[in-house]
């Protein structure tokens, strides 16, 4: 279901379903442990949250980042 999401924000072109899509992708990665996942994630998040100028899409986008890094050491 999250993909069709981003898939239908794309279509729409609005960034702000990508993003929300794109953060709930990442819970799912976390959870999974898919870290390749959550890095090709969080990168494309922090790009569509930076366009929107969203503090927290960017701010939700460094912590996955920040957990990937943990996790990976």
């Amino acid at each position: 279901m999250v993909e069709r999401s981003i898939a239908i924000g794309r279509r729409l072109e609005d960034d702000w379903i990508v993003a929300d899509g794109l953060k709930m992708r990442s819970i799912d990665e976390v959870a999974r442990d898919d870290l390749v996942g959550l890095a090709a994630t969080t990168q494309e998040l922090g790009a569509v949250a930076e366009r929107l100028e969203n503090g927290f899409f960017v701010a939700w986008a460094d912590t996955m980042r920040a957990i990937s890094h943990l996790r990976t050491g």
